[in-house]
């Protein structure tokens, strides 16, 4: 009587640890009691009226997971975005998931407006007061002008920039040479662009103005400024102004 209870405990036994093991290892279903079998979670629901809720966490909250797995995924409502950690627990990478909302346009215009009187360019790194008009700003929240000649970004990433200044020479008796412009963040400088466009006016104006295009990707952080100079390099005494309403303009998009 005695092995018969012992075989019988050990066949419960052996019985108890299958059945974990298979409930352990098998697929799971919710709303579902077949799950596809590529699956190893699949949530079905019932009226397809609901959907899955991911955990919803603010930066801070995301900044404080203790060794995130890679591929951890969240959604951050400070910037209402679906993250996951495309870097290791120990050095974290929160990437973007796109989606049709996080795609949005999120750009700015600004350009020059002669309700504005321009500095003389004909002189040494000159400011433009490229944020006068406002054309358009996508994400109020992302872009902040501080000033005609200040702009800054409010977030971390990789921006867009595609600037165009036009001049005109309306005073001078000579020619200009070249013309330099340079970006700046937050006082440094970062980028140098060069016209070696004349102006032919020897007194009489005949071609006055020139212009200077100029397009980039910069990588900037939450709370950068930006500002753009111009120079010339001649030694005429003449003026040297921005010419015309939107004629001057600078565009810059948020692109990753």
């Amino acid at each position: 009587m005695k092995n018969i209870s012992n075989l019988k405990y050990s066949l419960l036994t052996t019985f108890f640890a299958v059945f974990c093991l298979s409930v352990a290892t098998a697929q799971v279903g919710i709303g579902t009691s077949t799950p596809d079998d590529s699956a190893i979670l699949e949530v079905v629901s019932e009226n397809n009226n609901t959907g899955v809720l991911l955990p919803r966490l603010t930066t801070a909250q995301r900044d404080a997971i203790s060794s995130p797995a890679a591929g951890l995924f969240i959604f951050n409502t400070d910037l209402e975005e679906y993250q996951m950690n495309l870097g290791t627990p120990g050095t974290p990478n929160w990437g973007k998931i796109k989606s049709t909302v996080n795609s949005r346009p999120r750009s700015v215009k600004y350009s020059y407006n002669t309700s504005t009187p321009s500095p003389d360019y004909n002189a040494f790194l000159v400011a433009v007061p490229f944020f006068v008009t406002l054309e358009w700003n996508d994400d109020t929240a992302l872009f902040t002008r501080d000033s005609d000649i200040d702009l800054t970004v409010n977030e971390d990433g990789k921006y867009k920039i595609n600037l165009n200044i036009e001049l005109q020479n309306s005073t001078a008796t000579g020619t200009f040479n070249s013309l330099y412009f340079e970006i700046t963040i937050n006082g440094v400088f970062i980028g140098i662009s060069s016209s070696s466009l004349l102006f032919d006016t020897n007194g009489t104006n005949d071609n006055p103005n020139t212009s200077v295009n100029y397009s980039d990707i910069l990588d900037l952080n939450a709370g950068d400024t930006i500002r753009v100079l111009v120079s010339s390099d001649s030694g005429d005494a003449g003026a040297l102004n921005l010419s015309g309403t939107n004629l001057s303009n600078i565009f810059l998009e948020k692109v990753e």
